[in-house]
This record gives C-alpha cells, sequence and structure tokens, in this order.
C-alpha cells in the first residue's frame, strides 16, 4: 500500500526519465559533438533532480491527506504506518528516476551488461533490508532497504557512465530544448502508465477493505 504514491510518482518522473525518449536524442547529440551528449545528460540529470525533489517534498507534505482515501479499511495505526512507509519511500523514485537517466547513456554506448545488474542490486538492498534493517527498525527497515536498493541502483548506472566519460555534473537549471524535447517524447508513456497505475491505486483501496493479504495477492 505504501508503494502507490511513491509509484505514482515513479511514472510521472518518467517526463525526464524515459530511456526510449533520451536514448535517440543522446545519439543524436553525441554523434554531431561528444561534448554535446555530456551537456544533454548534464542538463537532464539537474532539471530531473530539481523537478523531482520540489514533486516528493509535495507528496511528503501531501500524503496524510491522500492516505486514508488509498486505504479506507485500514485502521488509524495501519495508516499511520502506511504514511511512515510511503514517507521513506518518496526517495526510491527520485534515484530510480536517476538511475534511468543514466542508462540512456549506458545503452547507447551498448554497456548491457551494467543495465542488467542494476536491478539485481535493487533487489539485493531489498534483501539486505530484509534480513538487517526489519529486525532493528521493524517494518520501516523494508522501507529503509528498498531506499538502498534504489541507490545501488543508480549507483551501478552512475559507474558505468563515468567510466563511458559521461558522469553528470549539476549545471544551472534551464528548459533547454533537449529537455523539452524528451518531456515531449515521454508524454504517451507517462499518460499510459499513469491510467495503468490508477487502476492499481484502485484495486489496492479495495484491498484494505477486505481480509489481510488481498492487497498482495490483487
Amino acid at each position: 500500500a505504501a508503494f502507490q504514491i511513491p509509484d505514482f510518482l515513479a511514472t510521472l518522473f518518467l517526463l525526464g526519465a524515459a530511456s526510449a525518449a533520451i536514448i535517440p536524442l543522446f545519439q543524436e547529440q553525441v554523434s554531431a559533438r561528444r561534448e554535446s551528449g555530456r551537456e544533454l545528460v548534464s542538463e537532464l540529470t539537474t532539471a530531473f533532480l530539481v523537478f523531482a525533489f520540489a514533486v516528493a517534498a509535495a507528496g511528503f507534505f501531501a500524503a496524510p491527506f491522500f492516505i486514508p482515501f488509498l486505504v479506507p479499511g485500514f485502521s488509524e495505526a495501519e495508516q499511520a504506518l502506511v504514511l511512515r512507509l510511503t514517507r521513506i519511500l518518496l526517495l526510491s523514485p527520485i534515484l530510480l528516476g536517476l538511475s534511468g537517466i543514466l542508462s540512456s547513456v549506458v545503452q547507447s554506448y551498448q554497456r548491457f551488461l551494467a543495465y542488467a545488474l542494476s536491478p539485481l542490486a535493487y533487489n539485493i538492498g531489498i534483501i539486505a533490508g530484509i534480513l538487517f534493517f526489519v529486525p532493528r527498525f521493524g517494518m520501516p527497515g523494508l522501507a529503509f532497504g528498498v531506499v538502498a536498493g534504489a541507490g545501488l541502483h543508480a549507483l551501478v548506472q552512475f559507474a558505468s557512465a563515468g567510466d563511458l566519460g559521461f558522469a553528470p555534473r549539476l549545471v544551472r537549471p534551464r528548459l533547454s530544448e533537449g529537455i523539452r524535447a524528451v518531456a515531449r517524447l515521454s508524454f504517451p508513456r507517462v499518460l499510459a502508465l499513469s491510467l495503468s497505475n490508477l487502476t492499481l491505486i484502485v484495486l489496492v483501496a479495495l484491498g484494505s477493505l477486505l481480509a489481510p493479504g488481498s492487497i498482495a495477492v490483487l
């Protein structure tokens, strides 16, 4: 249940991090001038982080208003736990979005091993959360594991992109033509996935009214 708001934001963040939109633009820039590719990656990274942190902050403060509608069948104590987990998990889509931008560079240069290892690193973080964080922190430990996994996911991509000479750097945020093009190309995919997310949110709300475990089953 706590994944619903972070997952919806992860879909929204694809406006600036969808590989399908970034790869052709990146390859076009690099084929013209390698430095242009570096500039595009840095501009995308900076704009994405500014946008993502702003939206995640809004989600952090707005979450208490949405949780009762997301899980109407949960008790007040359970809703409070969902809220706590949700706020921790809001870091995850930011890290995965950053990883998505870097993965475009990695895939463009056919570094598919790094691209394949990232999800494994993500799962290792979650397993570590179950084994080491949950015994110490309880359920929030599992959310910490998810965030750690997202960090590992991004780290693998960052290392590979850096090895290729495309480690991003923060620049002055601006709405460049490259950023507008990525947002324009990403929009149809974001719209389709958003509708899918809304369906899942309805299922979670219904599942909260049924027996324990129903959300997982749905």
